[in-house]
């Protein structure tokens, strides 16, 4: 299995902590995520989970200096300094460069990269829709699901009329080819028909979330194979692996199941307000 750094950093520390040690040697475990899950890591994790244990922490990251008990300093290999961060004492100039580089450090480190997720956008299902096929096979397959309900909604419609009926004998008298066989004759020719449309409706929607999503996933993969250096330089290798993991579980999973949730409601009312109407 394929882990990004950030990804082994996180795992490595989760097992040290699992363990329930009473010492924890820390070698740089924030170097390796970005700047928002570095101070989830160490306010969550280090900070306050750990506040009981001893944790001797090896870091570049200074900003976090302030909030730990000792600061050691180590000058050619040996500890020049050991003392709580506001009472480090230092050269002049050694302690105003150190202080800059806390303020540079907690100012203009990067940010963290805001990503659009396109949850419950338009451009999300329109993308998925052609990818799975022309606009010609989304036209029929909304007709079989049309057709699917239409049926239903009609073998409704006669089951009730046949029901009043069956309680009005002179009604009945009018409606001679009514009777017993031809009733059930006409609901078995709907029933075979509705099951028929039925099956092919789930079959074709399958099909088409499937084309889908390879679609989608061979698009992304050839994207990923031609990018560029300076692509692989911003985007870390965990975010792209978590395109290829995460949001395609999406596409496979989360569209299809909205998509069916939302179409047929909508074609069922439709039909039942037209019958309302008739």
């Amino acid at each position: 299995m394929l882990l990004s750094g950030g990804q082994k950093a996180r795992i490595s520390l989760a097992r040290a902590v699992y363990r329930e040690a009473d010492i924890y040697l820390l070698d740089d475990p924030l170097s390796a995520v970005d700047v928002h899950v570095a101070n989830q890591i160490f306010y969550g994790c280090i900070r306050d989970y750990l506040k009981d244990k001893c944790v001797i922490l090896v870091t570049h990251q200074i900003q976090f200096l302030q909030d730990v008990d000792k600061v050691l300093l180590l000058e050619k290999g040996k500890i020049s300094t050991c003392h709580k961060f506001d009472k480090l004492e230092m050269k002049k100039t050694d302690k105003k460069s150190f202080s800059n580089d806390v303020i540079i450090q907690q100012h203009d480190s990067p940010s963290e990269t805001l990503e659009d997720d396109g949850s419950g956008t338009v451009n999300a299902y329109k993308s998925f829709c052609f990818s799975g096929g022309t606009p010609t096979t989304i036209a029929l397959i909304l007709l079989f699901f049309v057709l699917t309900q239409t049926l239903s909604s009609l073998f409704d419609y006669l089951l009730a009329i046949w029901i009043n009926l069956k309680q009005k004998s002179e009604e009945l008298d009018k409606w001679y080819f009514l009777n017993d066989n031809n009733y059930l004759f006409v609901c078995g020719v709907l029933l075979v028909v509705l099951v028929v449309l039925f099956h092919s409706s789930i079959w074709a929607f399958v099909a088409f979330c499937k084309c889908a999503s390879k679609q989608l996933h061979d698009t992304l993969f050839q994207k990923i194979l031609f990018a560029s250096i300076n692509f692989f330089k911003d985007h870390s290798s965990g975010r792209v692996l978590n395109r290829f993991s995460k949001d395609m579980g999406t596409v496979d999973e989360f569209i299809p199941v909205t998509l069916s949730e939302e179409e047929v409601p909508y074609l069922h009312t439709f039909l039942r307000r037209c019958k309302d109407w008739m």
